[in-house]
């Protein structure tokens, strides 16, 4: 990865600045077995997510994108729930999945998420 004056996650590949997509596994894991594919392909498969209550957030996969529109899937395979969500990914772009109620949902945002 190359470093440049913007933000270290970005990767340098053939002059062309690459934003990163970051994924945070957020709400309601526990002990899932969870893959996240971005435009069909797998990016990370975790056999055991578990969130950590007291901040809300499991762990983040953090994936090297073009520029544009790009698909994100996150399945939960423990308990055969599955979404997808259409982002524009431009620069440091940031999803959030949490179970809720027995359903993933799936959340876009410009801003990294805030912790406790």
């Amino acid at each position: 990865m190359a470093q440049t004056g913007g933000d270290w996650r970005d990767t340098l590949v053939g002059g062309s600045l690459l934003p990163t997509l970051h994924i945070a596994l957020q709400e309601g894991f526990s002990q899932d077995r969870v893959v996240v594919k971005v435009n069909g392909a797998e990016v990370a498969s975790r056999p055991e997510v578990t969130t950590r209550n007291q901040i809300g957030f499991a762990e983040a996969v953090e994936v090297d994108v073009p520029a544009g529109e790009a698909t994100v899937e996150v399945q939960v395979l423990s308990r055969q729930l599955s979404g997808t969500v259409r982002v524009d990914v431009e620069g440091t772009t940031y999803v959030g999945a949490s179970v809720i109620n027995g359903h993933l949902d799936l959340t876009q945002q410009r801003e990294a998420f805030g912790y406790l």
